[in-house]
């Protein structure tokens, strides 16, 4: 790739609102004692590849990230979510979800999926080191008729 283009790819990642992310956890990290472990969790803005790679250079401190992206798995072709929808269900979790606009409340029951993953390294990064993260994937089943099935997809680096 041409320096040229690794420039511009980190002038749109520091222009991106979701790099306020990258810039906490180093800040983060220059501030505490070498004895605390920092573990930051973040929404779906957070899932930028530039989060796990900043993550992996940083000593104590680690993320929990709610997956927003499919990502591409550093293993042929196969994607994150159909990797964790492949996974035998580890265990079973009956959580309270709040009433809101949209829902009524209710009680959902929840199958676990886990298992290590490596994510694929974009291009534009120096290390073509994949991204070692942990994916937890946890899907509500016997969803009552007339409402939607909660999922969701958490990625953390341990």
């Amino acid at each position: 790739m041409l320096k040229l283009e690794k420039q511009q790819d980190s002038a749109l990642l520091n222009s991106k609102v979701s790099y306020r992310w990258v810039e906490a956890a180093t800040i983060v990290e220059q501030q505490v004692s070498t004895s605390t472990r920092v573990i930051h969790a973040f929404d779906r803005e957070g899932d930028i590849a530039e989060v796990f790679d900043c993550v992996r250079k940083l000593e104590h401190t680690g993320v929990v990230v709610r997956a927003a992206h499919d990502r591409s798995l550093d293993s042929d072709s196969e994607r994150l979510w159909a990797k964790l929808e492949a996974q035998p269900i580890r265990f079973e979790q009956i959580i309270d979800l709040p009433e809101t606009a949209k829902r009524k409340q209710r009680q959902a029951k929840l199958v676990v999926r886990f298992c290590q993953v490596n994510l694929r390294t974009p291009y534009r990064f120096d290390n073509p080191e994949p991204l070692k993260v942990y994916a937890v994937y946890a899907l509500e089943v016997n969803c009552p008729e007339g409402e939607e099935a909660k999922k969701w997809m958490l990625l953390t680096t341990g």
